[in-house]
């Protein structure tokens, strides 16, 4: 590493002030994984600089005021397609369509990541290296709670130690 770079990765532990800077996520995640086990604390990944591609994405929503009713869809064919069977299964039209572009983590992102990674330790890849990985992309730690229990309970993935995560 070079003075000017940025470690990849950055753990630091709020309870005792000690942090580690490292290169790659195997060390990372040791480091992790043995301070958790040795001091009981739960230390924050301050940087994870992984190559993961979680996109941006339209969302599009269309609301009926006679319905009093909003439907949400990923795309503008799917839209196209129920403004068109609601026209035609109602007496009216659906009044409203909205687009909001944002980034989140699509289920296929996720699971792919929790692949990439999940060696990194005998355990699998460590939950809260997911968290700041899609923490960069302003994504909250309940928006990647609800996608990792959406894939627990479709059984793919499992968690084979508390706080790790592995594909099935």
């Amino acid at each position: 590493m070079s003075e000017n770079s940025e470690p990849a990765f950055v753990i630091n532990c709020p309870e005792c002030d000690m942090d580690g800077e490292f290169e790659d996520v195997s060390a990372a995640s040791l480091f992790y994984s043995k301070h958790r086990e040795h001091t009981s604390h739960e230390p924050e990944w301050e940087r994870a600089d992984l190559a993961v591609n979680l996109a941006e994405r339209t969302q599009w929503s269309v609301f009926c005021d006679e319905c009093a009713e909003t439907w949400e869809f990923s795309s503008e064919s799917e839209v196209e397609v129920f403004m068109a069977e609601h026209a035609t299964y109602t007496d009216h039209e659906a009044t409203e369509i909205v687009t909001d572009e944002k980034t989140t983590v699509a289920t296929d992102d996720l699971i792919e990541l929790i692949r990439e990674f999940d060696n990194v330790t005998p355990d699998g890849i460590p939950e809260a290296l997911i968290y700041a990985v899609t923490g960069d992309l302003g994504l909250s730690k309940r928006q990647i709670n609800a996608k990792v229990d959406e894939l627990k309970q479709n059984g793919e993935v499992y968690e084979p130690s508390t706080g790790h995560l592995r594909a099935t």
